[in-house]
């Protein structure tokens, strides 16, 4: 995970993941009004949940023939 400072004052918290059926890389991210260690600790919980919705989400007619080729192969 990272943290970049906005222009706005807030900080965006971004963590990157590779997709389960895909293999691809994604990322999420979430915007805070801290840096602190708390907001850290909260930007963690929020990003894991928001891995787990997409990944929970992302059914067979998300991907491409050969993207589906490839896993049964």
């Amino acid at each position: 995970m990272w943290v970049v400072p906005l222009d706005n004052g807030k900080f965006k918290f971004t963590e990157r993941y590779k997709g389960n059926l895909t293999g691809k890389t994604k990322y999420v991210s979430v915007t805070l009004t801290s840096k602190s260690k708390q907001a850290e600790k909260k930007a963690i919980s929020i990003l894991n949940n928001k891995i787990e919705e997409k990944e929970n989400r992302t059914t067979i007619k998300d991907l491409r023939f050969h993207d589906v080729l490839r896993r049964v192969v």
